[in-house]
């Protein structure tokens, strides 16, 4: 406990004016706030209080001394509530070398051996005044009072063991107040010594901590050096695969332009060899929904074209559309124009794994139909298209394979939902069929099927079969289906 000096002893501040009862000050003992009479806080060097401290203010029992100039000059007992005296009980000061009580505003001189245990220390500041002898008689003249002699000797042997006694007592006290300091001293050595401690252990775990960050940050550091080498490294075999693929590309496109310019030269001769068979033979009349016949070898054509797209996750679309061109080497060129619109239009900003194949090819004009089945549960789907003239059976049972595929490739259950995105049937002619100049000019971002846009020059050449499709979402009946799209396509374009 730190002594307070004279001019600081009471710890006062503003405010703690208005909350002081009257004629009280706060007061600090011990680490404990109390309100002690003015008169009794006035001048005071140290203040202690020996009951419970509850919230920082004194409570209970308990027993407030008071030391002027390093000695004690007032001890009290009584009762406080919130720091407050609640019921006060008896003082005990020194005045003139006197121990002097105060107990309900009666005040009386006592003997030092009168003192409780608890004001004992009080004892050491009370004066041992010798005992006047009474004034000695004129001994008479006859003779000398023997027994008055032995009563005074006897009085004054008294007084002088009393003496003693109270000295005995006040040596006592004094003993018992310094065990009581020693006590207190070892006790608050002990805190220190559990407070120096546990400072130290804190700071050993702030140390551990700290390493353990420092630990953490360089492996994280480390972690970010190798993942950005790793990146580097997988740019620079980004970049490479790139400049293989543009060469490869180069080299298909210069293998495709010599392929065209010899279709082009056996396109010619072909048709010089028609034009002389068509004016020696008459010319079969079409069928419509059939396809050309024997006599539609010519132009225009249609053809199943099946190329593939990689996501920047790695994850690959495979896609199946069809073309229409004049010959074999425009419907190569537009396969490969075709290809390459896909890939500046996908929604999934896919680039072009494979150079497109070029499937079966159909002469003349007829029927072309392209499915897409969807599975959103597995995030997967599959497309179909071919050449379909009018063998309906032939076209459902090869979109029924690519579903039962499917059914296998992603383990998909028989409950899963499921559902034909779109099923389109389209009508291919020489006068419907667009030019190539046209594909990057109708190509629109995000465009799911740019096949049936890209050959398909008008709204009235395709059909979808809402119908069926609205009643049975996974399609059992796919040949009626496509029997519906037909329909409406003969009914629109007059083929009836």
């Amino acid at each position: 406990m730190k002594g307070l000096g004279a001019a600081g002893a009471l710890l006062i501040a503003a405010n703690a004016f208005a909350q002081a009862p009257a004629g009280t000050v706060e007061a600090t003992a011990d680490g404990c706030k109390l309100y002690l009479p003015q008169a009794d806080a006035r001048g005071a060097s140290r203040i202690r209080w020996s009951g419970k401290c509850t919230d920082g203010f004194a409570d209970g029992r308990g027993v407030v001394r008071i030391y002027q100039g390093g000695k004690i000059s007032r001890v009290s007992e009584g009762t406080f509530a919130a720091g407050k005296l609640a019921a006060p009980g008896e003082s005990y000061s020194i005045r003139g070398g006197q121990a002097i009580r105060n107990r309900g505003g009666d005040q009386l001189e006592i003997a030092a051996s009168e003192l409780p245990t608890w004001a004992l220390e009080l004892s050491m500041l009370v004066e041992d005044k010798p005992v006047r002898a009474a004034p000695r008689p004129a001994p008479p003249v006859a003779k000398i009072d023997k027994a008055a002699e032995d009563a005074k000797k006897a009085e004054l042997q008294r007084q002088q063991a009393d003496a003693q006694k109270r000295q005995a007592e006040a040596k006592a006290a004094a003993d018992k107040l310094a065990s009581e300091r020693a006590t207190q001293e070892a006790e608050r050595k002990r805190l220190q010594a559990d407070r120096d401690r546990a400072l130290a252990e804190a700071k050993a775990a702030n140390e551990a901590l700290a390493a353990e960050k420092r630990a953490a940050e360089r492996a994280t550091r480390e972690a970010e050096r190798e993942r950005a080498m790793a990146d580097a490294k997988a740019a620079s075999e980004r970049a490479a695969a790139a400049e293989k693929l543009a060469a490869e590309k180069a080299a298909q496109e210069a293998a495709l332009a010599k392929a065209a310019a010899d279709a082009k030269a056996a396109a010619d001769a072909r048709a010089a060899a028609e034009a002389k068979t068509a004016a020696e033979k008459p010319r079969v009349a079409f069928v419509p929904g059939r396809g050309f016949n024997d006599a539609g070898t010519g132009e225009p054509m249609r053809a199943v074209v099946n190329f593939k797209l990689t996501t920047q996750e790695g994850r690959e679309l495979g896609i199946a559309t069809f073309v229409a061109g004049k010959g074999e080497a425009a419907i190569r060129q537009n396969a490969s124009l075709l290809a390459s619109v896909y890939e500046k239009v996908s929604p999934f900003n896919a680039k072009l794994l494979e150079q497109p194949e070029v499937g079966s090819m159909c002469g003349g004009p007829g029927y072309v139909v392209e499915a897409r089945v969807t599975y959103p549960s597995a995030k997967s789907y599959g497309w179909y298209a071919g050449c379909m003239g009018d063998d309906v059976e032939k076209a459902a049972k090869s979109m029924q394979q690519l579903e039962e595929e499917m059914h296998r490739g992603f383990k998909v259950s028989a409950t899963s939902f499921w559902a034909y995105q779109y099923l389109i049937v389209g009508y291919v002619d020489e006068a419907g069929m667009r030019a190539r100049g046209d594909y990057e000019r109708v190509a629109r971002p995000g465009l799911m099927a740019p096949g049936r846009v890209m050959v398909l020059s008008k709204p009235e050449q395709w059909a979808e079969c809402t119908g069926m499709v609205n009643k049975d979402p996974k399609l059992k009946d796919k040949a009626g289906c496509l029997r519906e799209a037909i329909d409406k396509l003969k009914t629109t374009l007059g083929l009836r």
